[in-house]
């Protein structure tokens, strides 16, 4: 949201209205900032735990709290143009209702994995799909952030006749072409992730691993991230006796994350699903080849240039995708890779997408 934000700057004044609500919160904490040139306008909610009624009084809270915020961006602002929601279904409740009260049209970006068949659990509910469809429909443009996110939301029957996909934003200047790669003895995978193993597939990942060390490839493959199952992949780590060959790096930002990349020959990503996945374009930013399952944005920007394509989602599949990239690094142009994605994926490119959906929106 905040890279979508700070995209469009050079095109309109943009006022960034956020809520979040969390046990550890104190009620109604209030924060304005300016947050890389963009105003936001933050309210923290203490989430209510008790079943039921909790659902209740956080339901009331959110919708207070977001015309309370609303208000206040107004009278600092005037009156907007145009909303643009990120993430459903709550998020929509004010552009809805600013639409029928005073025609105010919204656009709608959709970045959740919810929508998606392996993860159809989190997208529950009769009213609640409802009334997401009614968010959907009265929407001026849908924009998720890649054709399988598109794909699945239609087949949830989140039906709109201006469907449009406009993806993430990588900061190409951040994410800077790695220095000339010079052949090694070991070749070094790099996997960046929240350690979630449904969604991540790091146990398939290790799997894979283990078989590429069997097959006599000399190889490291580096974790980087944290998350709620850090702890559990790192004992199977241990129980494979692969420790030394695995390295934890935890949690990494900054110039410590672009590091990573540099340090990396390849990229290797085992999700069983994803709606976008960043962390590829990231490393293809930073000139790596990639390996990855076919999910998120991978069949849209892999192809013999930039990498290899894993059609089966299974250890061996990927365990011959990595051995096959260990063989062949010096056929991968660093230049090549980066091209792939600098124009697609820019913060340049991305505002002038979404500045085009609103002016189509605006002057329709």
């Amino acid at each position: 949201m905040q890279q979508h934000a700070r995209s469009i700057q050079d095109f309109a004044n943009v006022a960034v209205l956020q809520i979040v609500q969390h046990a550890g919160a104190t009620r109604h904490q209030i924060e304005e900032r300016n947050e890389e040139g963009v105003f936001v306008y933050r309210i923290y909610l203490k989430s209510v735990k008790a079943p039921f009624i909790g659902k209740i009084i956080n339901g009331l809270n959110y919708r207070w709290s977001t015309k309370y915020a609303y208000e206040q961006i107004k009278q600092k602002w005037g009156k907007p143009d145009i909303c643009h929601v990120h993430i459903l279904t709550r998020t929509g409740w004010l552009a809805l209702k600013l639409w029928h009260k005073s025609k105010i049209p919204y656009v709608i970006s959709e970045h959740w994995s919810r929508y998606l068949e392996q993860n159809s659990s989190s997208y529950q509910g009769t009213a609640r799909k409802k009334y997401t469809e009614q968010i959907v429909k009265y929407a001026k443009a849908v924009m998720p952030v890649s054709g399988i996110l598109k794909e699945a939301m239609l087949k949830n029957n989140l039906l709109n006749a201006n469907y449009q996909v406009v993806p993430n934003v990588v900061n190409m200047d951040r994410f800077s072409l790695k220095p000339t790669h010079t052949p090694s003895a070991v070749t070094h995978f790099l996997n960046v992730s929240c350690f979630d193993e449904k969604s991540k597939n790091l146990s398939g990942l290790i799997d894979a691993f283990e078989l590429l060390i069997q097959s006599g490839t000399n190889a490291t493959l580096k974790l980087a991230g944290n998350g709620p199952d850090k702890q559990a992949i790192e004992a199977y780590a241990a129980q494979k006796k692969l420790s030394d060959k695995i390295i934890f790096t935890g949690e990494l930002t900054g110039e410590e994350l672009v590091q990573a990349y540099n340090l990396a020959d390849a990229f290797v990503m085992s999700s069983n699903y994803e709606t976008f996945a960043i962390v590829l374009v990231e490393a293809m930013a930073c000139g790596l080849p990639v390996i990855a399952t076919i999910t998120g944005i991978a069949p849209e920007i892999i192809d013999e240039q930039t990498g290899i394509l894993v059609l089966e989602s299974t250890p061996r599949k990927l365990m011959e995708a990595m051995n096959e990239t260990a063989k062949k690094l010096t056929r991968y142009d660093g230049f090549t890779i980066r091209n792939k994605v600098i124009n697609r994926f820019s913060e340049a490119t991305v505002g002038k997408m979404l500045h085009s959906v609103y002016n189509e929106v605006l002057s329709s």
